[in-house]
């Protein structure tokens, strides 16, 4: 496989691992736990979470918190249980973007999170 500037060498392995679940029900190998990898294990989480929030010929997109709520569920199951819950620390449980109804009834949109939730960015 040639490289492209800018792109880590190991993208290919790394793609080539994001149907892999940690039971061993994903595909293409059937992988399980750590056979996967950290970030095979990154890439199905994110994955996932991108594939259940975009508008799909067979599906409508859900709301970013009905999809952390299923990544949250499946976790220890499909997902590395440690990896969703950092995952969630990251983008929060209402990720930048997403529609909120405050307490005093008033609609607002996520525009930042807190910096001390724990989530390193780079």
């Amino acid at each position: 496989m040639r490289s492209t500037p800018g792109l880590p060498g190991d993208l290919p392995r790394i793609a080539a691992l994001h149907h892999e679940r940690q039971d061993g029900s994903g595909y293409p190998k059937k992988l399980r736990g750590n056979e996967i990898g950290m970030l095979g294990s990154i890439a199905a989480i994110v994955d996932t979470f991108d594939a259940m929030t975009v508008r799909r010929p067979h599906a409508d997109p859900l709301s970013p918190s009905a999809a952390i709520s299923m990544l949250f569920k499946w976790r220890g199951a499909f997902f590395d249980a440690f990896l969703v819950e950092q995952f969630i620390r990251c983008i929060g449980i209402f990720p930048v973007g997403s529609l909120v109804e405050l307490n005093t009834h008033e609609v607002g949109v996520v525009i930042a999170h807190n910096p001390s939730s724990g989530c390193s960015r780079a």
